[in-house]
């Protein structure tokens, strides 16, 4: 089974959230980030201008990964 790890690392803080497709991944990476904001009392969309910086990646459940590569014997 796959799923869908996104990414987004800042200075100070490290986010990552899950999905059964990508753009489930990317729906609650946004969510979060927003929740973040209202935390931190920071603009609800202060990450929008680093949105081209959010990775996302597909995992198999059950595989090991290196560097977010597969990790091959």
């Amino acid at each position: 089974m796959k799923i869908y790890l996104a990414r987004y690392e800042t200075r100070n803080f490290s986010f990552e959230a899950l999905g059964k497709t990508e753009a489930e991944a990317l729906k609650a990476m946004r969510e979060g980030l927003e929740t973040h904001a209202k935390q931190y009392g920071l603009a609800a969309d202060w990450w929008r201008k680093y949105e081209n910086d959010l990775s996302v990646h597909d995992m198999t459940v059950g595989a090991c990964y290196r560097d977010n590569e597969p990790l091959k014997a």
